[in-house]
């Protein structure tokens, strides 16, 4: 009673050192619990005194019952002292004396070794089985001990376990609260999923959950998470609970309930904002751990709190050091899942990380290796030890780990061979073992780096078509991107994908079906039923598209020539609303499918224009020569954006592939847009590539340049080189391409017509009408007589006259009148022709062909006179009004550039000037005689041919003033080379 009266650890001493020579192993045993159960035991933890009450107990530990070695544990225990000595006296003891035990001296051993952390196997194996055998005698209190104690330890004791259960399921109504969360967990913690106890457990805590404490409260919902079991009862009443307590959660309960919560995949918004305003005020009192449970937990609802996450930050940095390699990891992957870049945070994970990497497991590794991936984070010492570490153990890494390093090293575009290498060979050799999930994004994240593997997409291929129907939308649609842009054809896997995707194409969104549809794309394969399914889901969910995804998916239909004009009309209408978010890229894709689709949508291309304007030094080659081939192709005016094009791109030509630079030229002629300096250079740059050429760039480049008014010789001459030493590629329209380029420029080749000539007798039935006629005209032009390619053409021509377009009529009816080469079928088919046709034709053509038609020639100049009367009636009446420029605009309404032999005789007959005389012609033929002994400007200056033109007069007036003004005048036209202006009279 002595020892049992006093409170306070000094007391209790002086009473033992007073009476230790007459105490009996019950005092000692007695005094040693009063010195557990002191209020201030912990001032006294380690002194000597303390210490030698325990060897005094130690050394009696013989004498001991029952009674006295629980006592003893007990006290051990609760002033946590781990004497492994006195630990193994006891067990000894307990051995020996185990059938005096009652179950109440077995429950409090079995809990003291277990707070100890002492294991003896054999005592725990001996005591768990007696205590089996008497367990009807346990109360409650015994039942929830005992089972914390086999948690603790994680002790191998199945069949004590599965008795405590058994006996606790059927006396559920006698727990507290704090018996219900304690065996619940003790079940999450030994892993044991026993439905017959965790229900009534679950009933219980749902219906007393009000007489839950904030521990009460963790423990049972962290249990529950521990072991996948949502129970919605216990997870409503429980969030109930804590809403009435959230002032009361101490900083661990707070990081609990929100790792629990985010396990169990509570989706409550205002319950997260509410946990996450409790957990930002106590972030700074969080241990290591409760910063990287909160931060995993809201990381894997993907709840972004800006001011927890702030917090989180801070407490992470504050602490860095007490971080364990899970805390590192959990925290700097829940900020990638939320999508949040701390710069602070991020480079205190990076320090600590190289510093400490050997205590990282590599799960740590590939958790970190993501984050950094998803927030494209390009910390390359980081990266480069992360990935040497990885590579330490791919051996025995699993499938989930090889394919999340690829991931990230995709994101990051970090193209180390020897990771690629590893990573292949072992994603081979393991390739049976790959879920979906792996297996997409390996594909897709070899795909990104641009690194094929033939093996190992084939692996890829045969293991993905048996578990199609395990995969989701995104799996489907990420693995037939990687084979698209890998150019990778393994045509059983690409229908088993369309089929599967066909399937579920209801529930695609903007991602997915542009992503489909681009694979589709780029593979060239038309699954019909799939596309059409597409363009009906993305016009009804158009809304959700990004600019990307409408880019994309007008590529895609353009590209593979499928014209669906309720899908095109969507686009168009959505692009237009979401253009300021396009980049350049998208714009021009976006503008280069309605092209390529012969859609013209003037209020989208304008927009498009001024988008790009307004970016224009962002644009890349790419982005410049797609923008001019669409307005070129749609012959849309575009002098902004081309004058914007010319200025910035003149300095980035070097970047031009020979395809961007033969679009750009070809468009600008088009639109006959001359900006000189920029042509030039493209002609320049064009120079320096041609090698590299393909046929077609070679034809469109010559035929820009000539339909530009640009006469160089030396481009024509280096075009046809390359053209003639590949000349059995040549098709049709590029032979006809460069006859018509030849011609405008005035470049006469003999040795390369003949060669073009014979390619063109070959491919003859394969001409169509514009090619005939464009090499009739060619050769007319130039004078150049061939003349089994000419009776080749004329027979074709007589044939075919009906699908000739009005031009073509004419050019080819001119070009054989001149060259007088057209037999009798042919103009008998141009007389039909132009009898059918006479309301369609336009003042040219009407001149043209009343000179080559001559059988026709009365009726077309009835059509033209009418013209003709426009054209004199228009005529200025001043020198002021001549110098204005107005008279330009009659120019192009008329719509001729000459009105022919024929014509012209009718056109001076308006103007009243009359037959010239014999003298006036003598004299004219005189004048140009000697201009013409003078020497050819281009000829000489450089070496092209063309129909000299000149125009002599005479005049002989008298001025207002009475003075006299008598002369002649000479003028040669279609001299100017480069668009040099012209010269004076």
């Amino acid at each position: 009673r002595a020892i049992t009266s006093k409170q306070g650890v000094r007391e209790i001493l002086e009473v033992y050192n007073a009476h230790l020579p007459e105490f009996d192993v019950v005092n000692i045993v007695t005094v040693l619990h009063r010195i557990a159960k002191a209020h201030d035991y912990a001032e006294w933890h380690g002194h000597a005194a303390v210490k030698s009450v325990l060897s005094e107990a130690h050394s009696r530990t013989h004498s001991f019952n029952p009674q006295h070695i629980s006592n003893t544990a007990w006290a051990l225990a609760a002033c946590m002292i781990r004497d492994q000595a006195f630990c193994e006296a006891l067990s000894e003891q307990s051995l020996r004396k185990l059938e005096a035990f009652d179950v109440q001296n077995m429950q409090n051993t079995i809990w003291a070794f277990a707070k100890l952390l002492f294991v003896d196997q054999p005592l725990m194996d001996t005591l768990g089985n007696a205590f089996v055998e008497r367990i009807a005698e346990a109360s409650v209190q015994d039942l929830t001990s005992t089972a914390w104690a086999c948690a603790v330890v994680g002790a191998s004791a199945e069949p004590l376990v599965a008795a405590v259960n058994a006996a606790c399921a059927s006396r559920v109504a006698e727990f507290s609260s704090r018996d219900i969360s304690g065996l619940l967990w003790a079940q999450a913690k030994l892993e044991v999923k026993d439905l017959s106890v965790l229900e009534p457990l679950a009933a219980a805590a749902a219906e007393r959950s009000v007489q839950f404490n904030s521990q009460d409260i963790s423990l049972t919902l962290w249990a529950f998470a521990k072991l996948w079991m949502s129970r919605p009862a216990v997870v409503d009443a429980m969030k109930a609970r804590i809403v009435d307590r959230i002032d009361k959660l101490i900083p661990r309960d707070v990081a609990s309930v929100a790792w629990s919560y985010a396990r169990l995949t509570c989706n409550d918004p205002e319950f997260w904002t509410m946990i996450a305003g409790a957990a930002t005020e106590k972030v700074m009192q969080f241990a290591p751990q409760n910063i990287s449970n909160t931060s995993w937990a809201f990381g894997t609802i993907a709840h972004l709190d800006r001011p927890l996450f702030d917090g989180i930050s801070a407490a992470a940095v504050a602490r860095a050091g007490q971080l364990s390699a899970q805390d590192k990891a959990n925290i700097v992957w829940s900020f990638a899942r939320v999508e949040l870049r701390d710069e602070a945070l991020l480079a205190t994970i990076s320090s600590e990380s190289m510093r400490r990497m050997n205590e990282y497991s590599r799960q740590h590794v590939t958790n970190i290796a993501w984050a950094l991936g998803k927030l494209n984070v390009h910390d390359r010492p980081l990266i480069s030890m992360l990935l040497d570490h990885a590579m330490m153990s791919i051996e025995t890494a699993s499938p989930q780990d090889i394919s999340s390093v690829a991931w990230s090293m995709a994101r990051l575009l970090e193209r180390d061979p020897r990771c690629l290498e590893a990573i292949s060979r072992e994603a081979k050799r393991g390739i049976g073992e790959y879920r979906a999930q792996e297996l997409s994004n390996l594909s897709w994240s070899f795909a990104v780096m641009r690194s094929f593997d033939r093996g190992l997409f084939d692996a890829i291929a045969e293991q993905t078509i048996g578990m199609i129907p395990s995969f989701l939308i995104l799996n489907l649609t990420n693995t037939l991107w990687a084979f698209a842009a890998m150019s990778c054809e393994h045509t059983p896997l690409i229908t088993a994908i369309t089929d599967a995707c066909y399937k579920k194409v209801d529930h695609f969104y903007g991602q997915a079906i542009s992503a489909t549809a681009w694979s589709c794309a780029k593979l060239m394969v038309t699954p019909e039923p799939l596309l059409e399914a597409l363009a009906g889901v993305a016009v009804q969910t158009i809304s959700c598209c990004a600019p990307q995804n409408l880019a994309n998916t007008a590529w895609a239909f353009a590209k593979l020539q499928l014209r669906n004009d309720p899908l095109m009309s969507a686009i168009s209408a959505e692009a237009q609303l979401k253009l300021q978010h396009a980049i350049p890229k998208e714009l021009s894709s976006t503008a280069w499918a309605f092209a390529k689709l012969a859609i013209s949508d003037p209020p989208l291309m304008n927009k498009i224009s001024e988008a790009v304007v307004a970016c224009i030094a962002d644009c890349d080659a790419q982005t410049f020569a797609n923008m001019a081939w669409a307005f070129g192709t749609l012959v849309l005016e575009a002098d902004p954006l081309l004058e914007a094009i010319s200025e910035v791109a003149i300095i980035r030509l070097r970047d031009f592939d020979p395809q961007e630079l033969a679009n750009t030229a070809w468009a600008y002629a088009r639109l006959a847009v001359v900006h000189k300096p920029f042509l030039e250079a493209v002609m320049q740059e064009s120079l320096g590539k041609l090698p590299e050429f393909a046929m077609q760039n070679l034809t469109n480049t010559a035929w820009a340049f000539a339909a530009l008014g640009f006469r160089n010789k030396h481009l024509l001459e280096a075009v046809s080189a390359h053209t003639l030493e590949r000349r059995d590629e040549l098709i049709p329209q590029e032979l006809s391409n460069m006859f018509w380029a030849c011609a405008k420029v005035g470049h006469l080749d003999e040795e390369l017509f003949e060669a073009y000539a014979t390619e063109s007798m070959r491919l003859i039935g394969e001409y169509v009408t514009q090619d005939l006629a464009n090499t009739a005209w060619a050769f007319a032009t130039l004078l150049f007589v061939h003349r089994p390619l000419l009776d080749a053409i004329s027979a074709s021509a007589a044939m075919r006259a009906s699908e000739f377009e009005r031009q073509e009529l004419s050019n080819t009816a001119w070009a054989f009148a001149l060259l007088e080469g057209a037999d009798d079928r042919l103009m008998d088919a141009l007389r039909k022709e132009v009898h059918v046709r006479l309301p369609q034709f336009d003042a040219q053509a009407l001149s043209n062909l009343a000179d080559s038609v001559p059988v026709c020639a009365g009726e077309l100049l009835e059509r033209l006179d009418p013209l003709l009367d426009d054209y004199v009636g228009s005529m200025p009446t001043s020198i002021r009004e001549w110098s204005s420029g107005s008279f330009s605009q009659v120019m192009r309404r008329i719509g001729a550039d000459n009105f022919g032999r024929a014509g012209t005789r009718r056109l001076f007959e308006r103007m009243g000037v009359g037959v010239a005389p014999p003298d006036f012609l003598q004299r004219a033929i005189r004048r140009i005689g000697l201009a013409k002994a003078e020497g050819d400007f281009r000829l000489e200056n450089w070496g092209l041919i063309h129909k000299r033109v000149f125009c002599y007069a005479e005049y002989d007036v008298v001025t207002p003033s009475g003075e006299p003004l008598r002369g002649t005048l000479l003028r040669e036209n279609g001299i100017r080379v480069g668009h040099a202006p012209p010269p004076s009279w």
